[in-house]
């Protein structure tokens, strides 16, 4: 688990991401495969979603993450907060880091939503919505524009007069699931989106080209294959070794 120096960008992404995918992503960055055994179920040991919640210029851990991981982020200057609850072998354990954090709100099922992402919430908008795995679901573009394969958050954000583009989640794979969900398919940095998989094999595939190109959004297709929920790619700016 080492990691070259002298790029400012890490990217946590599951460790059975497609190789192509991998290794497409160390031109963007230092990759860092993520994967844990023992803690929750086999189909989502490897979200980092599901261990790490990025608010702001901080990374909300939980505490059960395995500490290569969060040693690695810390010697690289990554600015972490540790949660106060593991995450948990079934649900609702397993959605306490899955929420979305921007400039303006924090979004998320605050029944579940671990207190050291709450505490950080500064001058954020709470935004209650019915979805545990909300980032699974939820993919937040520049200017507070999003995507979400869930239609409580869809009907959530309309209501609240923000532009969110609702997915049909049934063409997106998730190994051990009858179908994944669109936010995990995907990481942002900047005006960069990127995918695991491609939208071609989406029927929605077009409209989702279109809403990102018009949200001023450039898009990376990670491999040619189907889109598929990896749980979320995470990519951080290191302030530099600490």
């Amino acid at each position: 688990m080492e990691l070259v120096s002298g790029e400012n960008t890490l990217i946590i992404v599951s460790r059975l991401a497609d190789p192509l995918a991998l290794k497409t992503l160390e031109a963007h960055g230092q990759v860092i495969p993520f994967g844990t055994t023992g803690i929750t179920y086999d189909s989502i040991a490897c979200h980092p979603d599901v261990f790490f919640c990025p608010l702001g210029e901080h990374l909300v851990v939980a505490p059960n993450s395995p500490a290569g991981y969060t040693d690695i982020l810390r010697q690289e200057g990554v600015l972490l907060v540790e949660g106060e609850q593991p995450v948990g072998a079934e649900y609702p354990g397993t959605a306490r880091y899955n929420a979305v954090g921007t400039s303006h709100y924090l979004i998320h099922n605050f029944r579940y939503t671990d207190g050291g992402i709450t505490s950080r919430s500064g001058e954020r908008d709470l935004v209650q919505v019915n979805q545990g795995y909300t980032r699974c679901n939820l993919l937040p573009l520049p200017n507070d524009v999003f995507i979400t394969s869930d239609h409580n958050i869809a009907k959530v954000l309309q209501y609240m007069g923000l532009k969110v583009l609702l997915v049909f989640p049934d063409e997106i794979r998730l190994p051990g699931f009858r179908y994944g969900f669109f936010g995990g398919v995907c990481g942002i940095r900047g005006n960069m989106i990127f995918l695991h998989g491609s939208l071609k094999h989406h029927s929605q595939g077009d409209r989702i080209r279109e809403f990102m190109y018009g949200s001023g959004c450039e898009i990376v297709e990670l491999t040619g294959g189907p889109l598929t929920d990896v749980g979320s790619i995470i990519f951080l700016e290191a302030s530099g070794k600490s």
